[in-house]
């Protein structure tokens, strides 16, 4: 089971959700406290103990959700990379105009990216970068 908050005029619901789950899996719903920024001000340290025993804390100002307290997990510390439509999107026109780079490590993507970067601070701007792109490194022909 898995409990999903919805807000709606200031009135928080909880549905419970039938969730399919696997039959020697069991999934434990964490307590979720709700605490205003003065709460979060007057019992910082024990609203802290609570998220490191397991509980999601939501901090609210004016009764409007503005940050949450959660257990610390060593994936906390891992950089991901963003999961959205438009990160899927770039990501795949990358690697439809440079079908290589998806397979580089993130080493060589980083030496990729120092020598790109190199090669860029060599101009004095952007324009002249883009004159120097098009054949017209002295500007000759004009926009």
């Amino acid at each position: 089971m898995v409990a999903e908050m919805s807000i709606r005029g200031g009135i928080i619901d909880f549905c419970i959700l039938e969730a399919i789950i696997i039959a020697t899996e069991v999934v434990k719903v964490p307590e979720i406290i709700f605490a205003n920024t003065r709460e979060l001000k007057n019992r910082t340290n024990e609203l802290l103990r609570k998220a490191a025993g397991g509980s999601w804390i939501i901090i609210t100002r004016r009764g409007k959700p503005v940050a949450s307290l959660k257990p610390f997990s060593n994936a906390d510390l891992q950089e991901e990379q963003p999961d959205t439509a438009l990160y899927r999107m770039l990501r795949e026109r990358i690697a439809a105009t440079q079908p290589h780079l998806p397979a580089m490590t993130a080493e060589e993507l980083r030496v990729v990216n120092e020598t790109l970067s190199a090669k860029v601070q060599a101009f004095p701007s952007w324009e002249a970068m883009d004159r120097v792109a098009k054949g017209d490194p002295y500007g000759v022909f004009g926009q």
